[in-house]
C-alpha cells in the first residue's frame, strides 16, 4: 500500500484534535487490507461521537 504526499497532507490537515494538550501522542494507524467482519455501524457510530470521522473522509480524497 502507497500513499501520496498529498493524502498524508490530508489526514494531518483534517486532524480534529489539533487543539489537544499533547499534540504529539496522537497516532494515526492504517490498515493493510479491508477488516473482516468489522462492525461498520459502530464504528460510524464512534467516528461520529469522537470526530474520527474527518480523518476518514480526508482518506477517501
Amino acid at each position: 500500500m502507497v500513499f501520496t504526499a498529498s493524502a498524508f497532507a490530508a489526514v494531518a490537515a483534517a486532524n480534529p484534535f489539533a487543539d489537544a494538550s499533547e499534540p504529539k501522542l496522537l497516532h494515526v494507524w492504517f490498515l493493510g487490507e479491508e477488516a473482516v467482519n468489522a462492525d461498520t455501524k459502530r464504528l460510524g457510530e464512534i467516528a461520529t461521537e469522537s470526530k474520527i470521522g474527518a480523518l476518514l473522509d480526508a482518506l477517501d480524497q
